[in-house]
């Protein structure tokens, strides 16, 4: 009886450890601060959604060289299947993630796809040791140069030959394309929260249904001004306030006070601000936010973000 020879005297799946590695490195790069926009992460991420779970289905599936029936797997036909059932199993597992309390956040995406690639590259080694050798896939063919060499020149004929370059060349150009488009593409919208917040008198809270109403020449109110910057970068704001009395349109504007302030990515402030109204009347109080400097004639038109509230002032 022959003795099936022991996984430490078999060579290591090379293709196998080279996915485990893109997709642990995809999932290191996406935590790690300083990888969130480089080039690394890009390419990593792209290689791993687009190829990595699809190339562990396929290597479980068919772990050997060719099928039971005796037709040839060609390398053409494994790369075209691994990006085809990667364009299926990832959202497949973001509809799973649906029903669950993660939800469809990126983070618990990226991660279950990961341990799940992780798991499955696992079980196709397994699998593929259990196959003969003479049959076993990456045993023919030495290193990346002997699987490209299979890729090219496997074909029987010149028309198979010239067919595998161009679904070859069109998988590149595919795959260029859509790095080209996340290098170059913003990772989200770009925006700046703007709004006014007052304190609620029972609780000492910050509420947005306190605002002030009613107010005497001379009396000041205490007014909270929040700016959330999420515009992917560090932002220079100014802040103008005026006091407006509206007939239909501005008839009459007064500048208040004027501010500014630098936020960080991902900054949220709220700072406080005290109006004390110089004119009588029903009026406007208009905050006027601005990036880098005002014009010399602040209004809502020209400002980026404005938000406003009514006074009665006796």
């Amino acid at each position: 009886m022959q003795r099936r020879t022991s996984f430490d005297s078999e060579p290591i799946p090379l293709d196998l450890l080279i996915v485990g590695a893109v997709t642990i490195g995809a999932l290191i790069s996406s935590v790690v601060v300083g990888f969130t926009d480089s080039t690394i992460r890009v390419v990593l991420g792209l290689v791993f959604v687009l190829f990595a779970p699809g190339y562990a289905v396929v290597s479980l599936l068919v772990p050997a060289t060719d099928l039971e029936t005796g037709s040839r797997v060609t390398v053409t036909e494994r790369v075209v299947l691994s990006i085809g059932l990667s364009v299926i199993v990832v959202p497949l597992v973001g509809i799973v993630l649906s029903y669950t309390r993660w939800g469809l956040q990126p983070a618990a995406v990226l991660g279950a796809v990961g341990v799940l690639t992780l798991l499955l590259l696992l079980l196709a080694g397994i699998r593929r040791y259990r196959v003969a050798p003479s049959r076993r896939y990456g045993r023919t063919g030495a290193g990346v140069v002997g699987r490209f060499h299979d890729l090219i020149v496997v074909p029987r004929n010149r028309r198979e030959t010239v067919l595998n370059a161009v679904i070859v060349a069109g998988l590149v150009v595919a795959v260029l394309g859509v790095g080209l488009a996340l290098a170059t593409t913003d990772s989200g919208e770009r925006y700046t929260e703007f709004y006014l917040l007052s304190e609620d008198p029972e609780t000492g809270e910050l509420v947005a249904d306190e605002l002030p109403t009613e107010l005497t020449v001379g009396e000041s109110a205490e007014l909270h001004v929040g700016i959330g910057n999420n515009e992917q970068t560090g932002m220079e704001y100014t802040v103008v306030t005026q006091l407006q009395r509206v007939d239909g349109s501005v008839t009459d504007r007064t500048e208040l006070d004027r501010f500014e302030l630098t936020l960080e990515d991902g900054e949220t402030r709220e700072q406080p601000h005290v109006i004390e109204p110089t004119m009588e009347g029903e009026l406007r109080v208009a905050y006027l936010l601005y990036v880098d400097d005002p014009p010399e004639e602040p209004t809502e038109d020209d400002a980026y973000r404005s938000v406003h509230f009514w006074i009665d002032v006796e």
